[in-house]
């Protein structure tokens, strides 16, 4: 009897040992606390799956390991839709799918649409929602190390920024990077903004210098209101990913961060 209750007590600590090491970093969530998880955190990308769904099962230890990753700067949870039914109806959620949640967009969640099932990409695709969006920029430094990065965008304003551009801003994140500047604040070369403010430079090639980046003017509306029209701004933004030497497709869009470093044929 002294024996196996002390095999008994050994195997209790063992599975003790093993829960403590085993200690989860992804948020179960359920009806009741969804909401409020969402309301108080910046960013929360869920995993919603079935338990047999080989797509669901194929990536829970890379989902672990996004959660290690991201703690402490955002919340990665998943919900088990065979079990919070209502939860699912609720987000109108009935198959495999990874969605990010960012506080205080009310447009709904954004989905994850990459093939990519590498942590590097989620990482990349979370951090793009991290913070505010444009990111103030208030030194000559600042815009210098924004543009650094491709498909970074730094809009010169002097004052209030116009609402189209707030409004892309906060809703194009991927695979944008947005920065914004009140000129009237902030000490810059002329040259930074052209003929602006406002104007909008985007970052194609990290070897160029600020001044030589690509820029958007808008033209001034007809009317004694003095506004302008942006109407042209983001089909201008999508075709000027890259520099006008380099030719590989038509492009439509700017590729996504899982696309970022493929090389580009240049003629």
């Amino acid at each position: 009897f002294f024996a196996m209750a002390i095999h008994v007590g050994i195997a209790y600590f063992l599975s003790c040992l093993v829960a403590f090491a085993y200690s989860s970093n992804v948020v179960r969530l359920d009806f009741d606390n969804y909401y409020s998880h969402w309301k108080k955190n910046d960013v929360t990308f869920v995993k919603f799956y079935t338990p047999k769904e080989h797509r669901a099962t194929a990536i829970v230890q890379t989902w672990e390991e996004l959660a290690a990753r991201l703690k402490g700067r955002a919340v990665v949870a998943e919900v088990d839709i065979t079990e919070e039914v209502d939860l699912a109806e609720e987000i109108k959620v009935h198959r495999f799918g990874l969605k990010l949640f960012k506080k205080g967009y009310y447009k709904g969640p954004i989905d994850y649409n990459q093939d990519s099932m590498a942590v590097d990409d989620w990482v990349a695709f979370v951090e793009q929602w991290l913070g505010p969006s444009p990111q103030p920029l208030l030194s000559q430094e600042a815009v210098d190390a924004h543009l650094s990065k491709r498909f970074s965008v730094v809009g010169f304003f002097k004052g209030k920024p116009h609402k189209d551009f707030v409004e892309m801003a906060t809703s194009k994140r991927s695979p944008f990077q947005w920065g914004l500047v009140d000129v009237a604040k902030t000490s810059l070369p002329a040259e930074y903004y052209g003929e602006g403010p406002p104007s909008v430079r985007i970052a194609n090639d990290p070897d160029t210098l600020v001044p030589h980046l690509p820029i958007y003017v808008p033209p001034k509306a007809s009317g004694p209101d003095g506004s302008y029209r942006w109407a042209n701004f983001w089909p201008w933004l999508t075709k000027s990913c890259y520099p006008s030497v380099v030719v590989s497709w038509e492009q439509n869009a700017c590729p996504t961060p899982a696309q970022q470093d493929i090389q580009v044929p240049v003629l």
